[in-house]
């Protein structure tokens, strides 16, 4: 499995949308990280950074003290959504 950048940005569009909550988003990062340190998916090398960064976020989004408000989320699909 390829994770891109739009794979992510979905995710995140889909908490901003609320069809999915701060935990569901969370344990999809957590879940998508050991995937891909395990070789069971992969990323694109030039979307390496730029995903590790939105998933180290994303991880551990349902805990209270790193919690993303809306904004925090809009800046990582802005940051997926450069080159």
């Amino acid at each position: 499995m390829i994770v891109s950048r739009k794979d992510v940005i979905a995710t995140l569009e889909d908490r901003l949308a609320g069809r999915i909550s701060d935990g569901a988003l969370a344990a999809w990062a957590f879940d998508l990280f050991y995937r891909v340190e395990q070789g069971q998916a992969t990323v694109p090398p030039e979307d390496a950074d730029a995903i590790a960064e939105a998933l180290d976020a994303m991880m551990f989004a349902d805990d209270p003290g790193f919690a993303l408000a809306e904004a925090d989320l809009r800046r990582l699909i802005d940051r997926l959504q450069q080159p």
